[in-house]
């Protein structure tokens, strides 16, 4: 599973929802886009990532991270310097664990 189903899956829950569909009509964007992102198809925009932290009652450094994570997920290295921003902004004893 990835950071980023977790953190749709985290925003459903918070908000009471029980579908994908749900939660694209909260976020304003259509079931497919939702679908995609679960998928890894595509990756939230920086913009839906901070709108999914709100709903999953997360840090926005957190769910920034987090989605720049999976984005990355081709490249090690990116995913490891993605791995120390999280660090650096959310601390070593945080909730991030990527």
């Amino acid at each position: 599973m990835s950071l980023t189903t977790d953190l749709l899956d985290s925003a459903k829950a918070a908000q009471g929802l029980v579908s994908d569909y749900a939660l694209a009509r909260l976020l304003g964007v259509t079931p497919s886009v939702v679908s995609n992102w679960r998928c890894g198809v595509s990756f939230p925009c920086n913009d839906s990532a901070l709108r999914l932290g709100a709903l999953a009652g997360v840090t926005p450094a957190l769910a920034m991270v987090d989605v720049n994570i999976d984005r990355t997920s081709r490249s090690e290295k990116d995913r490891a310097a993605w791995r120390e921003v999280g660090r650096a902004i959310l601390g070593e004893s945080s909730a991030f664990s990527a």
